[in-house]
C-alpha cells in the first residue's frame, strides 16, 4: 500500500476512557504493520478528534487518499446514516478533493473467521481454559 494513503478508524465515542484506549491501541497495531502511510482515530460523538477534524489532520499529512473505517461490529444506523452524515460527504469531499485528497468509506467489521476465533478464545478464557 502506498504511503500516501491514510486510514481513519472511527469509534463511537464514550464518556468512559477505555473506548478511546481500545481505538488507540488498534491504531498503534496498524501503524506498526506499516500498510498505510498514516493511521488516525476519530469519534462519532462524545470524544475528539471528530471525524471531520481527523480528516483535515490526515489531509495536512500529505495523503492523497483517506479510507474511513468504522470500528463497529455490525452495520447499523450509525454506520449507514449517522457517520456518512457526519462526514458531510458533499461539503467535506469537495474541500478535500480541492486539496487532492479522495475519500473512501469502508464497512464495519461484520462476521469474519478471525473475529469468531477471538470470540471463541474469550469464551474459553471466561471458563478458565485455553483453546486446544
Amino acid at each position: 500500500m502506498a504511503n500516501s494513503v491514510g486510514l481513519l478508524l472511527i469509534g463511537h465515542g464514550s464518556k468512559l476512557p477505555y473506548n478511546r484506549v481500545n481505538l488507540e491501541k488498534l491504531a498503534e497495531i496498524l501503524r506498526k504493520r506499516s500498510v498505510f502511510g498514516e493511521v488516525a482515530i476519530s469519534f462519532m460523538c462524545r470524544d475528539t478528534p471528530t471525524i471531520s477534524e481527523a480528516m483535515d489532520m490526515l489531509a495536512k499529512r500529505n495523503v492523497s487518499k483517506i479510507v474511513l473505517v468504522p470500528a463497529f461490529l455490525a452495520a447499523g444506523i450509525h454506520t449507514t446514516r449517522d457517520i456518512p452524515e457526519l462526514i458531510e460527504v458533499k461539503e467535506k469531499e469537495l474541500q478535500l478533493r480541492e486539496r487532492g485528497v479522495k475519500l473512501f468509506y469502508g464497512e464495519p467489521l461484520g462476521y469474519d473467521e478471525r473475529i469468531a476465533e477471538i470470540l471463541e478464545e474469550k469464551a474459553y478464557k471466561a471458563l478458565g481454559e485455553e483453546i486446544k
